[in-house]
């Protein structure tokens, strides 16, 4: 082997692993990003369910009293956020106009045990 062949695959050999090297740091920007927006989104659901919560609550009132009151809101915002099992200030149920409420995976179909606990506040109230 000539000393030009064994210069120009030395050559090679060095922009393969810088080429290698690149891809990996790429690679690791591209997770990163991947990361964050997962985080994001995390974030944007939980904020989504809290605001599903806060409406659902002033819905009641406006639905029940036409008049909404802070002191109401929290009473109401507190039983409704206890409806999906877990009183963490999230709401994991559509809730209504008429007041019925369901698993917001299960949009569709009869009524379900949670329509129950919506109209209990609602006499309740």
């Amino acid at each position: 082997m000539s000393l030009g062949n064994y210069n120009l695959i030395k050559d090679l050999e060095k922009n393969v692993r810088r080429m290698h090297l690149q891809r990996v740091r790429r690679g690791g920007k591209i997770q990163a990003k991947a990361d964050a927006t997962e985080h994001q989104v995390e974030q944007l659901q939980s904020e989504v369910e809290h605001l599903r919560l806060v409406v659902a609550s002033m819905l009641h009132l406006l639905q029940k009293n036409e008049t909404l009151l802070s002191d109401d809101l929290d009473e109401v915002y507190a039983a409704l956020d206890q409806m999906d099992g877990q009183a963490d200030g999230k709401l994991s149920l559509d809730v209504h106009l008429d007041g019925t409420a369901r698993p917001v995976e299960d949009d569709a179909g009869p009524p379900s045990a949670m329509d129950s606990l919506v109209d209990s506040i609602s006499e309740d109230s």
